[in-house]
This record gives structure tokens, sequence and C-alpha cells, in this order.
């Protein structure tokens, strides 16, 4: 089986495809990547090779570096460590902007997908009916937590990076972010199988 090193995230589109078409394996590590590479399936038809979900992230990345896939859409932290010690190569993020740890990955945008971004999030959540003083103190907490250098710098290495948004402007991310991505699954016809 022929092999070819990609360059660049657009090289995938024009790429033909060598052998069996179950030769292009690519593996998604969450449900967050499911959609990333749900996304770029759309954004870029004709791209070969099949999709696997695989459960999470690690095995994803495991199941790369052993050379059992050929492809993988990941998050940073999963990959972070195999990509510095060069046993990976990054070809692009999903960010809107370069991401600190990796200044030298091109993001996907800047790759030839123009407005192309996805990124992971995490937040804080409570069940419904805390009370908003209890839901401030948390909150004020967590703000407290991130400003801490110990733990931005951890954050920060691991390839993500903090926020830590006043929970009006959550609430108004996630609803937007809800949106984004049902308007996407609507376009690109996306189903449970």
């Amino acid at each position: 089986m022929a092999t070819r090193r990609l360059l660049t995230p657009i090289e995938l589109v024009p790429m033909p495809q060598v052998g069996p078409p179950t030769t292009g394996t690519w593996r998604l590590g969450t449900l967050a990547m499911d959609a990333v590479g749900a996304l770029w399936r759309c954004s870029a038809p004709g791209t070969p090779g099949s999709w696997e979900q695989v459960g999470g992230g690690g095995p994803a990345v495991v199941s790369l570096v052993s050379g059992e896939t050929s492809m993988l859409f990941a998050t940073i932290p999963s990959a972070i460590q195999h990509i510095q010690a060069g046993r990976l190569r990054a070809l692009g993020t999903t960010h809107t902007a370069r991401v600190p740890v990796l200044p030298e990955v091109p993001t996907i945008a800047e790759s030839g997908y123009p407005g192309y971004t996805l990124n992971e999030w995490n937040g804080l959540y409570a069940p419904a009916g805390v009370p908003e003083a209890a839901l401030d103190r948390l909150h004020a907490a967590a703000l407290h937590a991130l400003a801490q250098p110990a733990v931005k710098s951890r954050i920060e290495t691991l390839g993500a990076l903090t926020v830590g948004s006043p929970r009006a402007e959550f609430v108004r991310f996630v609803a937007e972010s809800r949106a984004r991505m049902a308007r996407l699954v609507a376009e690109a016809r996306i189903t449970v199988d």
C-alpha cells in the first residue's frame, strides 16, 4: 500500500484513494470530535476514507500513533504530548486563532477553509433551582481558581485556553453553540443510526 505524507488539511480533498476504501480509516475520539469530523466531511466532499468512532480521545490517539488509523480529529490535550514528541503531526486546529502551545500549526481556516471553526469547551453546570447566591459563589470560586498562575499555566500547557466568562455570557455562548450545531447538523443531514 502506498502512503503519502500530508502537508496541509486542504490536501485531503484532492488526495486520491490508495487501495481499497478500508485503507483510509480515520478515527474520532469524542462526540465533539465526531461533530468536527462530520463537519469536515461536509466542507470537503470527496475526501477519501471511512470514519469510525472509538471510546474517547486516548484510545483514538493510540490508534493513530500505532498506525492502525491514518488520520484523527482529536482535542489538543489528548494529542499534545505525542505532537511535541514528534510521534504525531498536527495539520491544523479548529480554533479561530493559532493555539499558543502550537504556534506553528495553522488553523483550518488559514489552511484553505475560511470560516471553519469549532472549539471544544468546558463549563460548570448546576442543577435547576440552585439559588442565585450559590451560583454567584460557585462562579467566583471558579474565576479565582482560573486566575491562579499554576492553574492557568497547567491548562495552557495542555493546549487549552482559560476564559472565565461572566455567567450571562456563558449562557448566551451555549445557546449560540447549540443553535449553530443544530443548523450544521440539519444542513449536513446528519442522522443517528
